[in-house]
């Protein structure tokens, strides 16, 4: 049986493009008949769907080097089919659609384990990103589940620090592992944008509620701007595009939450100068001119060119016969 389900490389591409074609089709029966069919049905065949992608990403040959695309794309679909099919699995339990935080703590450590398992046997930085991205959420789940605290201030201090850990985690794992370290760096990235996404969502409960009044305080303004900033970072150094696009989203966040006046009116104390203070001090460090190490050159000539080393004058050999 594992030999019949072991995908063959060269039909990779097939095999990648029928396990997205599955999860579209999971997709649209689970919407149309969701209410012809009871979840009973649903959970069969979504289980069915799930257990058949994930069979195939554990049986595919492990080669050296980060996974082929067709493989990455079997780890993708087995979270998304193992996602449906464990919340079936909740709502045939008792949940009825309504998925708790203690329910999303459970399903989340499944998904987790199994993300990290692709992550572990394939060296797959697309498995380490879901797993990473999935931990945050289980914490976030727990925190809510056991404490439920009252307002999103718990919930930013919760992210800021999952970021951090992220972030340490990268960093042991950039030497050696570098696909990890990026997918781990990437779900610090979303788990910093988490935060701005809670300032969002305050906006619009407020915008139903006669007042969008949201004010982020400078303390995780600045959590966004050095976070964004050291994405940014990343990718320059590490030569990968995906922090920078999450460094660009919590720049444009910082952008969103810290651009407006305050109450006394528009001034430029504050964010404006001390944007600008770090902007000329950035330039003045790039486009000063250094004098070379070994000190001054060589006097130039009068032409502007440093002067030809002389060649010694050779000794005439020449010897003068006399005549005869």
């Amino acid at each position: 049986m594992h030999s019949f389900l072991r995908p063959d490389p060269e039909r990779g591409s097939l095999i990648g493009a029928g396990a997205a074609a599955l999860v579209l089709t999971v997709f649209v029966l689970n919407a149309r008949f969701e209410e012809e069919w009871g979840v009973g049905i649903h959970l069969v065949y979504s289980a069915a769907a799930a257990a058949l992608v994930i069979a195939l990403a554990l049986s595919a040959a492990n080669v050296a080097g980060s996974p082929p695309g067709w493989q990455s794309i079997l780890f993708i679909a087995s979270f998304v089919l193992g996602l449906i099919a464990l919340a079936n699995l909740a709502d045939v339990l008792g949940t009825e659609g309504d998925l708790s935080s203690g329910t999303v703590v459970w399903i989340g450590v499944l998904l987790a384990a199994l993300m990290f398992k692709f992550a572990s046997d394939f060296d797959s930085g697309i498995s380490t990103l879901l797993g990473a991205v999935t931990v945050v959420v289980v914490v976030v789940a727990f925190v809510d589940w056991v404490f439920s605290p009252d307002g999103a201030g718990t919930y930013r201090w919760i992210l800021l620090f999952t970021a951090l850990a992220l972030a340490a985690f990268a960093q042991m794992a950039r030497g050696g592992e570098p696909h990890h370290g990026v997918g781990f760096v990437n779900a610090a990235g979303l788990a910093l944008l988490g935060i701005a996404i809670t300032y969002g969502i305050e906006s619009i409960e407020g915008l139903f509620g006669g007042s969008v009044d949201v004010d982020a305080g400078t303390g995780w303004e600045l959590v966004l701007l050095l976070g964004g900033a050291a994405l940014i970072a990343y990718a320059i150094t590490a030569s990968r595009s995906g922090p920078g696009y999450l460094g660009v989203a919590n720049l444009l966040a910082f952008l969103l939450l810290s651009a407006g006046a305050s109450d006394d009116g528009a001034s430029l104390v504050g964010w404006p100068l001390l944007l600008l203070l770090v902007t000329a001090g950035l330039l003045v460090l790039a486009l000063r001119r250094d004098a070379p190490p070994g000190g001054p050159g060589p006097p130039a000539t009068a032409a502007g060119a440093p002067p030809t080393p002389s060649t010694p004058a050779t000794e005439d050999t020449t010897q003068i016969h006399p005549k005869q």
